[in-house]
């Protein structure tokens, strides 16, 4: 900031007077969009989402830097991604379950889009992205550098009849999916039922004893009770996934621990309707 000497008028005393540089007050302004897939994908499909970073202010943001936090598992004590990535834009590094992206400069009035590929499988819990962006230039507002989103899923549409059925399993106090039993494979086991044409459940290969009760609320459901009615002890509801499946997390009356199922017809893959 310079000072000047101004003449006040017809005399001969100055007066002094601060002049501000017109580029003063121009800052860069980052705005973070999460971009959906056009259509809701299907579950265990690939789909394409992207982070759109614009930014609005008036000057240019010099080292701009994305990071993006992909979802991740409920396992402990290590955390894995929450399905699949693939085609990661090539500004972008990996870690664990966020990607680093250095965008570097970004002129006002200027964007760019930050893209990658993921195949998500089923949860129980939201499936969110979350980004947040920064520069090292001085900015108008951080409130709109960071933006979030819960992604959504359609599942596959099967009928299940009176047949034999396979369900895999794996335990734990905050697990969320079966996706997250396939990164312990060692803990899962595989125990075998049959669906009785009256809506009950029992051992494969006996008919003696009587464990519980099936139904399909919905073509993409399917609903496991076990013990007696007014007497359940554990609930699985599942939802539709590939091979004529289903996955969900089975709840214990009495106890604090979740199992999450995959829940398989013993025979030949069924064909889905979508």
């Amino acid at each position: 900031m310079k000072e000047l000497a101004v003449a006040a008028g017809c005399c001969s005393a100055l007066v002094w007077v601060s002049a501000v540089p017109a580029h003063a007050s121009s800052k860069a302004d980052l705005e973070v969009s999460v971009l959906a897939p056009t259509s809701k994908p299907l579950v265990g499909d690939v789909a394409h989402y992207a982070v759109n970073v614009v930014n609005v202010g008036t000057s240019q943001a010099d080292h701009v830097a994305l990071d993006i936090q992909l979802p991740a598992t409920h396992t402990s004590p290590d955390k894995f991604l929450m399905g699949d990535l693939a085609n990661i834009d090539a500004r972008c590094t990996r870690s664990g379950t966020k990607l680093s992206c250095q965008l570097g400069r970004i002129k006002r009035n200027s964007g760019t889009v930050v893209g990658f590929d993921l195949a998500l499988p089923y949860t129980s819990a939201p499936l969110a992205l979350k980004a947040s962006a920064s520069t090292a230039s001085a900015e108008l507002s951080l409130d709109n550098n960071q933006a979030g989103m819960s992604t959504a899923l359609a599942y596959y549409q099967y009928s299940l009849s009176a047949e034999p059925i396979d369900i895999t399993s794996c335990t734990g106090a905050t697990l969320t999916s079966f996706f997250e039993c396939t990164v312990y494979p060692g803990a899962t086991q595989t125990h075998n039922f049959q669906l009785e044409p009256n809506g009950t459940v029992t051992p494969a290969g006996s008919r003696s004893s009587v464990l519980g009760s099936w139904s399909q609320p919905t073509p993409e459901d399917f609903l496991l009770e076990f013990g007696s009615p007014g007497n359940v002890s554990a609930t699985f509801r599942g939802k539709g996934v590939d091979s004529g499946c289903f996955e969900g997390v089975t709840t214990f009356t009495s106890l604090q621990y979740f199992a999450p199922y995959r829940v398989c017809p013993a025979g030949p893959g069924k064909t889905a309707a979508r």
